[in-house]
Parts: structure tokens; sequence; C-alpha cells
């Protein structure tokens, strides 16, 4: 297994320019970079504020992790969708057509959050956790289209202590930013200047191609 994610990484690194590994309790997993979120700017994956990843789970998957029953039925009731899958995330650039099972779009974060978020008391105090919830961002709104309140359910949450379980790994790093350069990235200038070449190329061999004739007879507009 572990020699399957190693040659994952050298797979992906050059095309991404960075992988994130999530640690598993089989070892690890690559993350897919297209539905992970955190703070651009740091240097290392563990330097964000949160790291936050998607994932589409079915309703077989939600009932056999063990989070709470009651939410999980909810989020399956609210937010089953057989066709979850979106394009931008299928390589093909199509819908996954496989609807045999509704899949919820389910957010796994590690962040920090006030700590009553945790234990419902009222303190503010910014603790770390991980918090794992099914429609976060989708709203519920009256008949004049004000929010009134969140549809989202709280499959799981939990105090989080330690470091986050993840390790990144770049192909080329730049400064300022966490996502790494990669190959495709690299040749851009590369690229502008031969598809430069290329047309000048094209708009030489265009003019090469006219054909002009010369004559001192007036009539020649009449005439053709």
């Amino acid at each position: 297994e572990m020699g399957m994610i190693l040659n994952q990484i050298a797979e992906e690194t050059p095309k991404f320019g960075s992988v994130l590994l999530e640690k598993t309790t089989k070892g690890a997993k690559v993350c897919d970079l297209r539905r992970t979120m955190l703070d651009p700017s740091v240097e290392r994956a563990l330097d964000s504020r949160f790291i936050t990843t998607i994932h589409y789970m079915s309703d077989v998957d939600l009932r056999a992790s063990g989070w709470d029953e009651k939410a999980i039925e909810l989020a399956i009731l609210r937010f089953g969708n057989t066709q979850a899958a979106q394009a931008m995330e299928d390589y093909s650039g199509n819908l996954n057509i496989m609807r045999s099972s509704p899949q919820v779009k389910v957010y796994k974060r590690y962040g920090e959050v006030p700590q009553h978020w945790l234990d419902g008391g009222k303190s503010d105090k910014m603790v770390r956790a991980l918090f794992i919830c099914a429609g976060p961002d989708v709203l519920q709104r009256n008949a004049s289209g004000q929010v009134v309140g969140e549809l989202g359910v709280t499959l799981f949450k939990s105090a989080w202590r330690g470091a986050y379980p993840f390790k990144d790994f770049h192909y080329t790093k730049i400064k300022g930013r966490w996502l790494g350069m990669g190959v495709p990235e690299m040749l851009f200038d590369v690229q502008t200047r031969f598809n430069e070449l290329k047309n000048q190329k094209r708009m030489s061999m265009e003019l090469s191609t006219l054909h002009l004739f010369q004559t001192q007879d007036k009539s020649l507009v009449r005439n053709v």
C-alpha cells in the first residue's frame, strides 16, 4: 500500500506542484487538492489555521462511519443527491452517472473554533477541534429571501490535540504561497513563446500564398 502511495506522489507532484497526505489508521492517503481548502499563504500545511477536505459519501458509508446516527439520517434526508458529484471534479469533465444511491457532500474541518461550540458553555476561547458537517453552506431563507437560519448538520465534533494529521510535499516551492509549482506552470512562458512563433509562421504563410498581378489596363475592374 505504501508503494502505491509513493507512486501516486511521483505522478501527481510534477503536475500540480504539491501533494498533501492525510494520516490514516492504515498509513496515509493522498488528498484531492481540488477538494482541499487551507490558508494559501502559509509555508507548510500545518501552519494553516484550518484544513478542510470535501468528501462525497453514500448513505452506506455514512451509516458505517460511527458518527451521530440521528444527524446522519437527517443529513441523508436533506442532502442526499443522486447527482452529487460535480463535473469540475471529474477528469473527463462529465457528471458522475453512477446514480444507484444518493451521495452527501461532507466537509471535514480541522481548525480553531470557540470552545462553546464543543461543550455548550459560554467560553469564547479558541480551541483546536475536528468538525464533520453536511451542508454547512446551505442557508434557510424566508419568502423575502432573507437568511433566517442554517440547514447544515453536524455529524461529528471533538476537541483536537496535537498537530493536524497532514503532511505536504512540493515539487518546487514558490515564496509567498503554499501551493508549489509543477511542470505545466514552469512551461507557461515557453509555451507562450512557442505559440507566438507558430502564429507568426502562420501569418507569413498566408502572406506568401498571395498572388499579385500588375497591368496597365484601365478596364481591369470592369472586366473582372
